[in-house]
């Protein structure tokens, strides 16, 4: 488990190795983005803390209820986790 809470922290693993999944899954937060962005919170700021997308990052916290990543036969696809 503290490998995973290392990893949650790592900026290598972002695309431009900037920022980590705690930047906004904020642990102190509920693992929600808690940054002052300057339109109330309703959007997640980019990694050069200034652009603005249309969706604000949701609380990892629920993360524990998805299913493991796996492929499923029957469907003949990939089934549960947190990523693309």
């Amino acid at each position: 488990m503290v490998f995973l809470l290392i990893l949650f922290f790592d900026k290598n693993l972002s695309h431009n190795r900037t920022q980590s999944c705690a930047t906004c899954h904020n642990p102190n937060s509920g693992f929600a983005d808690d940054r002052d962005n300057g339109i109330s919170k309703m959007a997640s700021l980019g990694d050069d803390n200034k652009s603005l997308r249309d969706r604000q990052a949701p609380t990892a916290s629920y993360a524990k209820f998805s299913p493991d990543f796996h492929f499923d036969e029957k469907k003949q696809k990939y089934i549960g986790g947190q990523f693309w």
